[in-house]
């Protein structure tokens, strides 16, 4: 008997602010902020937003993408293999460890 493989996937929606300082990444009120150093021109604001998402969640890169809002501030991600609760229990894992050593 074959057994089938379920790839499962996490959604995230954040908003993003390209061209900022420096790159950060923030939850107000329950929803995620990204902070870009990047502009929003040719897709470099994305380039960088699944950069970081692939340091913040330590996740690799190739399994990130932007499925909707390329050209938005207000972006859908998917995570392949993570689900929507490791994804948010990871950045705010982030978050917490990243206000610990500031």
């Amino acid at each position: 008997m074959r057994q089938e493989v379920v790839h499962r996937s996490g959604k995230l929606r954040i908003c993003v602010r390209p061209a900022k300082k420096k790159d950060s990444l923030f939850c107000l009120e329950g929803d995620f902020y990204a902070d870009l150093s990047a502009p929003a021109r040719e897709g470099e604001a994305n380039d960088r937003l699944l950069r970081n998402m692939s340091l913040w969640l330590s996740w690799p890169i190739s399994k990130i993408r932007v499925e909707k809002g390329k050209t938005s501030r207000r972006k859908t991600i998917v995570i392949e293999g993570l689900s929507d609760v490791e994804i948010r229990d990871r950045l705010l894992g982030w978050l917490g460890k990243s206000s610990k050593e500031n």
